[in-house]
């Protein structure tokens, strides 16, 4: 029998499934917004799927056939999984900031730090594009840093070719400028 993967993240993620029940593994800190390191929820994901806790840490009140579970971890990387529960099925709007290690980003990140501390409207996702770069190729990122807006499992907004500290500052400012006004 053959199953759209997709569909089935996509369900489980509805039913509460791939959202996990211990908020110290995946972010769900409503209280106070941070910026989330995909690299770091890939690596949660796989440590739980080496020790063999993933099933019990997933809440799998919902699930009928518990080798769904199975299902998803044969069929997609821990990076698609972080993905998928961090950006792709989060209710409210994501900004993700692809970017490689540089002196410029570590000035780059506290812009952004400082924009998730003060806003819980949104969710702040950073992604090393070299070392989670199937995911920076499924998003066809070129140039680093780039800003996305996801919302609704669909890009937003893009921005890049950013060249400078200011710059990527003030293309901040506008995207959460754009959403504000959108509510």
């Amino acid at each position: 029998m053959k199953f759209n993967f997709l569909v089935l993240i996509t369900l489980l993620s509805l039913s509460g499934c791939v959202f996990f029940k211990k908020s110290e593994n995946i972010s769900q800190n409503s209280n106070k917004s941070t910026v989330i390191n995909l690299e770091d929820s890939t690596k949660i994901i796989l440590s739980l799927i080496k020790s063999n806790n993933l099933e019990e840490t997933l809440d799998l009140k919902t699930i009928n056939d518990k080798s769904s579970v199975s299902l998803l971890i044969e069929n997609f990387s821990p990076a698609q999984l972080a993905l998928e529960a961090e950006v792709l099925n989060w209710p409210k709007p994501v900004i993700m900031v692809f970017f490689r290690h540089d002196d410029q980003w570590f000035n780059m990140k506290k812009i952004l730090e400082n924009y998730a501390k003060n806003d819980n409207d949104l969710k702040y996702v950073e992604v090393n594009s070299e070392n989670l770069f199937k995911i920076a190729e499924e998003f066809a990122i070129e140039a680093n840093p780039t800003i996305l807006l996801i919302q609704n499992r669909s890009e937003i907004n893009r921005v890049e070719n950013i060249q400078s500290i200011n710059q990527f500052d003030q293309e901040l400012k506008k995207i959460i400028h754009e959403i504000n006004l959108s509510k």
